[in-house]
């Protein structure tokens, strides 16, 4: 809008507007200042520490934002998916609902866990795919139910997806990307307004699109993807389920689709092998996990 702005103007308020700006340059210097230090203010005053792992990040969405959020998600999945329901009586359902009971009530020293309006919507469709609304609205596709071997690797893969919910990564990611392109989108103009050319404003903008996305965004969301197969493992532990079987279900994938590994980097989450080294590299902790809440005992007592 500013740039087409500027090239409508007539040469002599352009020559006028360049006069103003030199004159008071100074003020625009120290009112630049102010704001990015107000600005710089406001971000430090939204760092936080992420529940359970204790990273810092920046957070700039409410509890109030956040359930706004996941009820617009939750309504258009329902308008979606209305059809396609399984009902609460369902084989399918009964099998989702056993395990999330686990892991709820092995998990309720957490504080967050018992925060979130958890609600199991199991979605009569071949599609291999399984999410948690910021919310704590879990929606499991029939078909990720069939492909995963047991209640084991169903476990973690839950774990996974309800550690998103617990650890806010929803809100996290709109909060780091938003102030990311507001950053972007300065950057851009100033960049356009030194050098006010087409083909300056076309490459700014394939490089924000195209190579920020890949150097920053995507690895960041990767990284949220790690920290939840961590956090969802050690759920998935403390209800005496074997997340072993998580690595099976990983390899089982990475067999099938042998170019995940070599398009991470093209990828919001790792590749399939990763994530199968990475619970095999854990295994020490989590078999001390598993002694500490003596999960020896869960196949006599049904308890850990």
């Amino acid at each position: 809008i500013i740039k087409y702005w500027w090239k409508k103007l007539p040469v002599d308020k352009k020559h006028s507007y360049k006069r103003i700006l030199k004159k008071y340059r100074q003020w625009m210097y120290v009112v630049a200042l102010f704001g990015a230090s107000v600005g710089a203010y406001y971000l430090y005053s939204h760092i936080e520490s992420v529940p359970i792992t204790g990273r810092k990040r920046l957070m700039m969405l409410s509890r109030n934002h956040l359930q706004e959020l996941g009820k617009m998600l939750y309504d258009e999945q329902v308008e979606v998916n209305r059809e396609n329901f399984l009902s609460t009586n369902s084989l399918h359902y009964r099998r989702v609902k056993q395990v999330v009971a686990r892991l709820f009530n092995s998990n309720t020293d957490i504080a967050q866990i018992k925060a979130l309006h958890w609600e199991i919507n199991v979605i009569n469709s071949d599609e291999v795919n399984a999410f948690v609304l910021p919310d704590g609205q879990i929606f499991v596709h029939k078909g990720m139910l069939s492909t995963l071997g047991n209640d084991d690797a169903l476990a973690f893969l839950l774990g996974h997806e309800m550690a998103h919910a617990i650890l806010s990564h929803a809100a996290e990611q709109m909060s780091f990307f938003n102030v990311f392109d507001l950053l972007a989108a300065v950057t851009l103009g100033l960049v356009w307004a030194l050098m006010p050319t087409d083909a300056v404003a076309i490459v700014a903008h394939w490089f924000h699109n195209s190579i920020a996305s890949i150097c920053l965004h995507r690895p960041y969301s990767r990284k949220l993807e790690t920290e939840a197969d961590i956090v969802g493992s050690n759920l998935a532990t403390k209800a005496c389920y074997d997340v072993r079987a998580a690595t099976k279900f990983w390899e089982m994938l990475a067999l099938k689709d042998p170019s995940n590994a070599g398009l991470e980097w093209l990828s919001t989450h790792p590749s399939h092998q990763k994530r199968a080294e990475l619970i095999k590299d854990r295994m020490p902790e989590l078999q001390e996990m598993w002694r500490l809440y003596e999960c020896h005992n869960h196949n006599k007592n049904h308890r850990c």
